[in-house]
């Protein structure tokens, strides 16, 4: 893919910098998802649109293994 992908720190910073602790964060031109990943590390919901399926589909992707991820993570934290 060539875009113009954030780091998912970076987008955290504004969300945090906007002060919002909940809601809804929109992304009318998701493209890899690093806006939609941002807002589950910051416990957000999200809406995405894409119009290039291919890049719905990377970042479909991204997203599912990033949830993955965090529930592995949490899991381990718990874990004897």
């Amino acid at each position: 893919f060539t875009s113009a992908t954030y780091p998912v720190a970076l987008v955290e910073e504004v969300i945090k910098i906007s002060s919002i602790k909940k809601g809804l964060l929109l992304d009318p031109f998701m493209g890899s998802g690093t806006s939609a990943i941002a807002a589950i590390n910051q416990n957000l919901d999200y809406i995405g649109f894409e119009i290039d399926q291919s890049y719905l589909n990377f970042a479909e992707d991204r997203i599912i293994d990033h949830k993955k991820k965090l529930k592995s993570t949490f899991k381990d934290l718990f874990t004897p």
